[in-house]
């Protein structure tokens, strides 16, 4: 694979990741106050998540069982992640709430993942139809 795949799955996972942070603090509408090590776990979060990304496109299995593979993978890296740079209080607490934001969460940046994927499709067979009306 090239570099250059690895770098915008990384960039991609550190946005959404940035993104639905600053989504949920909002959501909360609470004073926010966000160490730097908690924006570097953020940050760090979202690269891992985003480079997991990459097993979607291996040709193992099935994709339904890549994806199920990529859900389970992510839910640790989250419960990792959130033990190291918050706690885990929240999700002991409430482990009903935190599952369904977690699948939400999961199922939104998937439907955005897929527009975003068919509409690069789309756009590279709208290019090859020009091109080959050209010649």
């Amino acid at each position: 694979m090239k570099i250059r795949k690895y770098v915008r799955h990384a960039l991609l996972g550190l946005i959404m990741s940035a993104a639905f942070t600053m989504i949920g603090a909002l959501l909360e509408w609470q004073t926010l106050i966000v160490t730097p090590k908690e924006i570097i776990g953020i940050f760090l979060l979202g690269i891992i998540v985003g480079e997991l990304a990459l097993i979607l496109e291996l040709d193992l299995g099935t994709f339904t069982l890549r994806l199920l593979t990529h859900m389970i993978l992510t839910f640790c890296v989250v419960l990792v992640f959130d033990g190291i740079f918050k706690s885990l209080n929240f999700i002991f607490m409430h482990p009903i709430i935190f599952v369904f934001e977690f699948l939400l969460i999961y199922v939104i940046v998937w439907i955005v993942v897929r527009l975003s994927t068919k509409n690069d499709i789309e756009l590279i067979n709208e290019q090859l139809a020009n091109k080959h009306q050209v010649k």
